[in-house]
């Protein structure tokens, strides 16, 4: 009994004995639990490896002939995935001065490997499509194998004390070498590096906090931590709002370029984006809701301009704190707040990280 590799594979017995292992780095509840559970998790392992084999063999030998129709629109789908689940933004993929780390890193030494920095712009339709395939079958599959079991025990014993950040953060790290060594990603990233430039610490870290925090009991326990912490800031934003509700764009500051009003409601497009955030759960997904804000207030501001001349962040600030209190988001801090804890510091490097900077700034302004 007290072997539990007796009727399993050797390899799911190895990778029970490095979890195990793994668990001795953390120190906190829940590695305490996992490590006296994880010789009861029925190991199906095998067989969920053979959808990542069949879809790393469909890649390499399959080449796919569609229309230009058809492929700018699975590319734009593609994309729309990547965005969600990784938090990056299109100017990151587009921009040719952009560029990521290729790199998988681990604390654990078998699993360090280190790859160029590679071009975003240079990142090939098909690629991005692996990326996109490759997450669907995790996210899929983590619902009923043994990372999920890994995500159940966590659950069950994770306790929002004092360290309840920390301790989150430090569960998302160990599920990300524990995929790792799962889905055994060295091994297909040193086979099929034109198809794996996306498969990186950074975006996964990004994937797996998104799909934890799909989960609404835990996205719950962490977003009223968080809101207890931070309950008096967003009870006197939340007056302010009220109090400033309703006053127009030339009565909030706005500059008279950008004031609109002969408009019934300018900005409005805005504001229902930024009012989505509150529907979203994962890091990821609350990111490209103020990217996309972001953009619509950009456009807006542009034609009150011109294409010309550069919006300065003076200018911008009015206009988003008059979106946000036309938004009516009370709450807004604690969703600030799960984006810069919990998303990767390549995502808060790039534009995204100004825009939450901005909004912050218009919210305390």
């Amino acid at each position: 009994m007290g072997n539990f590799c007796s009727e399993e594979s050797a390899e799911s017995c190895e990778w029970k004995k490095e979890i195990k292992k793994l668990c001795g780095t953390y120190n906190f509840s829940w590695t305490q639990a996992i490590v006296s559970q994880i010789k009861n998790i029925e190991a199906i392992r095998d067989i969920q490896l053979r959808d990542i084999y069949l879809m790393n063999a469909s890649f390499q030998t399959i080449k796919i002939e569609c229309s230009q129709m058809e492929d700018d629109k699975v590319y734009q789908t593609q994309l729309k995935k990547i965005f969600r689940r990784t938090g990056l933004s299109e100017q990151q993929i587009e921009q040719q001065d952009c560029s990521i780390s290729g790199s998988l890193l681990s604390d654990t030494q078998s699993y360090i490997y280190h790859e160029k920095v590679c071009q975003i712009s240079q990142l090939s339709k098909r690629s991005m499509e692996y990326f996109a395939h490759f997450t669907d079958i995790i996210k899929y599959q983590i619902k009923s194998n043994e990372i999920s079991q890994l995500i159940k025990i966590f659950k069950e014993s994770y306790l929002t004390d004092e360290s309840y950040l920390d301790s989150f953060k430090q569960f998302v790290d160990f599920l990300y070498q524990s995929i790792v060594s799962y889905y055994k990603i060295l091994h297909f990233k040193k086979q099929m590096p034109e198809y794996t430039c996306l498969i990186n610490k950074d975006t996964l870290i990004n994937f797996i906090t998104n799909c934890l925090l799909q989960d609404i009991e835990l996205y719950d326990k962490i977003y009223n931590k968080i809101y207890e912490e931070l309950q008096e800031q967003c009870q006197l934003t939340k007056r302010k709002m009220i109090e400033n509700d309703n006053l127009s764009t030339r009565e909030m500051g706005i500059s008279r370029e950008f004031q609109f009003l002969d408009e019934n409601q300018p900005y409005l497009s805005a504001i229902r984006i930024l009012q989505k955030i509150q529907q979203k759960y994962g890091p990821a997904s609350k990111a490209k809701v103020i990217l996309k804000m972001s953009q619509v207030v950009t456009t807006c501001m542009t034609k009150g301009r011109g294409k010309s001349l550069l919006l300065a962040s003076d200018d911008m600030l009015p206009v988003l704190k008059y979106v946000i209190i036309k938004s009516k988001i009370y709450d807004i801090h604690v969703h600030i707040f799960i984006l810069q804890n919990l998303l990767t510091q390549n995502v808060l490097s790039s534009s995204l990280g100004y825009f939450i900077t901005s909004l912050q700034a218009s919210i305390e302004s």
